[in-house]
Order: C-alpha cells, then sequence, then structure tokens
C-alpha cells in the first residue's frame, strides 16, 4: 500500500510539473518575438573595433533560431539606426510578445542618459553626443508603449571611452524602466574591451548559455556573468536589473522523457508522431525533408532528428538540422547570394578578374583594360560631402592632366577583384574607407552612392556625409 501511494504521488506531481511547463511552453511558442540588432565596427571619426559586427551577426543568428523576428544593421549611420529603431517600434505594436534590442559598439552615458555612437558621427567634445548620436531612452519608449509581456534591452558597449576625460566612460543604469530585463556587457560607468577573439568576452557567453536547454533569462545572465568574470579575471563583471514578473527562455525546456516514461508509462503514452510546421524567410521558399518522400504540409512525422533542405532560386540553399522533440514549429531563413543586387544594379559589362594596371607619370595609374586612369594617392583629400568631392575632381590636375572627374558607382565597383582587396597596394595608396561615386541615388535626389574600397560593397548615403575621394579620367 505504501509503494502505491507512493507511486501516486510522484505520477500526481510530476504530471503536475509537466503540466507547468506545457503551459509555459505553449504560450511562449504562440506569442510575436521581434529583435532589433545592430553592430557598428567602421567608424569614421572613433577607433575602429574588430568584434562588433561580428557579435551581431552571431546574435542575429542565434535570435532567428529562436524564433525572432530579426530586424539587422551593421555599421549604422545616425539616419539608418533612427530608420531601423522606428522599424522595429512599428513591428512590436503588431503583437504583445517579447521585444529584444541588442547594440555592439561605441556607446557612452551623458548626464545619466545613455547614447549609441552611429559610425558616422563626428563628435569633437561631450556637448555634441546629445545631437549626434542615438538615445537609448527611444528604444525603451518604444519598448513600453508596445506593451509586451517582456523587453530585452542587451547593451554590448562601451568598447572603449571616446571622451576620456570629463566622462564617466560606460554606460548609465536604466533605473526608470518599467517592464523590461536590461542587460550590460560590463557594470555601468565602466569600460568593456573589444576582445582579441572573432568575439567579445559578453557576447560569446550569452550566444552560449541562450542556446542551453532550460534557462530562465535571469540564469542566462548570471552563467554569463559568472564566465566573464572568471576569463576577464575580475576585469569585467556584466551588469544586470529587472523589472519583469513574468518567465522567459530563450530555449523552453525539455521534459525528461526517460523518467516520465518509466514513472507514467501506466497512466498514458508519450507522443511519438509531430505534425510539423515550417516558417519560411522567404515564405515562397521550398521545403525539402532528407528520407522522407513526397513530403508535404500536415504529413506526421516520428519523433527524431531531421535534416530540412530550404530553397528558392537566387538564394543560397541550406540545411538545418530540426529536433521534433523539441519543438513542432520552426522558423527557417535563407538569405540572397552575396553580390547579386550589384551585380544586377550595375550589370557585369566591366572586366571583374585579375586586374593589370601599369604607372602614368608619378600619380596616376592606368587600368590597362579599361583604359581608365585613376589618381594614385588621395591621402592630400581628405573627406569631404559629395559637392566638394565633385568638384575637387574637376580642379584636380595631375601628370598634366586637368580633366579629372569622379567615378561612377560601375567604374569604382570593377576596380577590383571582387571578395578580395580591392586595392592593389603595389600601385594604390588608398585611405581605407568609404568613397563617394559620382552616381546619385535615383529614389532620393538627396543621396548619392558610395562603395567601400576595402571590402567591396555598396551602399547609398547623404550627399552631406563626409566619405574619401577617387578621381579618374579617361
Amino acid at each position: 500500500m505504501r509503494v502505491w501511494l507512493l507511486y501516486v504521488i510522484l505520477s500526481v506531481s510530476i504530471i503536475a510539473e509537466t503540466r507547468a511547463v506545457d503551459i509555459v511552453a505553449n504560450g511562449m511558442k504562440n506569442e510575436q518575438r521581434v529583435a532589433l540588432v545592430i553592430g557598428n565596427s567602421n567608424y569614421k571619426s572613433f577607433n575602429i573595433l574588430k568584434n562588433p559586427i561580428n557579435d551581431a551577426a552571431a546574435m542575429r543568428d542565434i535570435l532567428e533560431k529562436k524564433g525572432f523576428f530579426v530586424i539587422y544593421l551593421e555599421d549604422g549611420s545616425q539616419l539608418k539606426i533612427e530608420e531601423a529603431i522606428e522599424t522595429f517600434a512599428l513591428r512590436l505594436k503588431k503583437g504583445k510578445g517579447i521585444g529584444l534590442f541588442y547594440y555592439a559598439g561605441h556607446g557612452i552615458e551623458v548626464d545619466g542618459v545613455n547614447y549609441l555612437i552611429p559610425t558616422d558621427a563626428r563628435i569633437p567634445s561631450k556637448k555634441f553626443v546629445k545631437s549626434k548620436s542615438v538615445s537609448t531612452d527611444i528604444i525603451v519608449s518604444a519598448m513600453e508603449e508596445a506593451k509586451n509581456r517582456i523587453n530585452i534591452l542587451i547593451l554590448d558597449s562601451c568598447r572603449s571611452n571616446p571622451f576620456a576625460r570629463g566622462s564617466s566612460g560606460g554606460l548609465a543604469p536604466l533605473n526608470s524602466a518599467t517592464g523590461i530585463y536590461v542587460a550590460y556587457a560590463t557594470a555601468p560607468g565602466k569600460v568593456a574591451e573589444d576582445g582579441d577573439s572573432n568575439n567579445g568576452l559578453f557576447t560569446k557567453y550569452l550566444i552560449k548559455y541562450i542556446n542551453e536547454n532550460g534557462l530562465t533569462i535571469e540564469n542566462v545572465f548570471k552563467k554569463v556573468r559568472r564566465d566573464v568574470k572568471i576569463s576577464s579575471n575580475g576585469g569585467q563583471i556584466p551588469w544586470s536589473s529587472s523589472s519583469i514578473d513574468g518567465e522567459f527562455y530563450f530555449t523552453l525546456p525539455k521534459k525528461n522523457l526517460t523518467k516520465k516514461k518509466s514513472i507514467l508509462t501506466p497512466l498514458g503514452e508519450i507522443k511519438a508522431h509531430y505534425t510539423p510546421t515550417f516558417k519560411t524567410i522567404p515564405i515562397d521558399a521550398k521545403v525539402e525533408i532528407e528520407g522522407v518522400d513526397n513530403w508535404y504540409k500536415g504529413m506526421s512525422l516520428k519523433r527524431g532528428i531531421y535534416t530540412i533542405r530550404v530553397s528558392k532560386n537566387g538564394y543560397i540553399t541550406q540545411k538545418f538540422k530540426m529536433d521534433l522533440e523539441s519543438s513542432d514549429s520552426f522558423t527557417l531563413k535563407i538569405y540572397k547570394k552575396p553580390l547579386s543586387k550589384n551585380r544586377e544594379r550595375w550589370s557585369s559589362e566591366i572586366y571583374r578578374g585579375k586586374r593589370d594596371f601599369s604607372r602614368v607619370g608619378i600619380s596616376s595609374i592606368r587600368d590597362n583594360y579599361t583604359g581608365l586612369v585613376w589618381q594614385r594617392d588621395n591621402s592630400e583629400a581628405g573627406t569631404k560631402n559629395w559637392i566638394e568631392a565633385k568638384k575637387y575632381c574637376e580642379k584636380l590636375q595631375l601628370d598634366n592632366h586637368n580633366s579629372w572627374r569622379l567615378a561612377t558607382i560601375k567604374e569604382i565597383y570593377y576596380l577590383g577583384n571582387i571578395g578580395k582587396l580591392a586595392i592593389d597596394s603595389n600601385y594604390f595608396e588608398l585611405k581605407k574607407g568609404w568613397y563617394w561615386s559620382s552616381t546619385p541615388y535615383k529614389q532620393n535626389p538627396s543621396n548619392a552612392w558610395s562603395i567601400n574600397l576595402y571590402k567591396s560593397n555598396s551602399s547609398w548615403g547623404k550627399k552631406s556625409s563626409k566619405l574619401f575621394v577617387l578621381c579618374v579620367h579617361k
């Protein structure tokens, strides 16, 4: 009798615990998860940082796997960061679930307010921070207005102190935020280092514990704090504060099926089949399951690990390993093939293979394939806005030529080898960074196209921005 009574007590206890976990898990599966992730590394007027873009990309990938719709931005200017926050705020209002903001890059506290520093910011002193940066108060306000169940703000900053004198260095605590979990890479008022590996210490361990089964958000950051403190010999101690009153798991708890099966088998069978649903980004991507012929939506599958293949023309085909034991609803995202937009935009009329250059006078280099003659050294020009850049080239006199002009985006884009250093240092002596082209942005006359010569990627920006200049003539 005593043995049977113990069996019943254990069974009822485990059933109650299982139902409690199921209620939490089912609620989380159906709620909206939206994240804005920003990584700023290539600053024009501040120290260039090694890891923020790596950290942001890693966070983007792990959050997407955890069911977040991710808005992602690299090397954001002030305008682009504000536009991304606006998009984030609008998306948050569509649901009452989870909102998350992650930022890696330079940050500063001034008069108790935290500011994110855009890559295009020129801030000669603290008094210009407010007008040239983006306040975290904007993000907090957007989160509070959305009335989400839980909001999460993660600041992997300050990587270094841009204003070492007359500033506290580091960021201030957000004491007024309500319903928000706030996590810093280091304690308020302290400065976090950029790190020597591919990821900063904080984000390295954050990714690790986000992916660990069954950790509440509090336990995730407790483990991160412990490991960062140990790895930095106490030099960097992450800090967090919370005003949330609910539970949140990045990775939902798994049921202990072995124990439950041995005890609960007399009361009912464990689910052996699942009917998975797959949401793809883009929505019209093709889904295939390896080992399952003619899979169709609504088909039941045995519990286990499956390899899912997602494909679409113009996108990189990807394979995902999915465990039907842990979930039956998945979001799978694939990405456009690299440079596809630029190839369509600028065509491929100009040769993109190995370059053949020769010297022309002291200050000019000829591309022997296209016949274009380029300015060899632009160190004297510095940075200029778009109008100034055009005038500079038009007035330039080098090697007995006065017919110089600002190059078009197509000309400058194909100056070097795609995917490698775009400039041959045996011939050119050019500054690393973004360069103006003479090509306006058709959809907005106040913008023009620019290109990063050492990365072969292009973008558009305001003509008032200060970028490098490179001149050419035929």
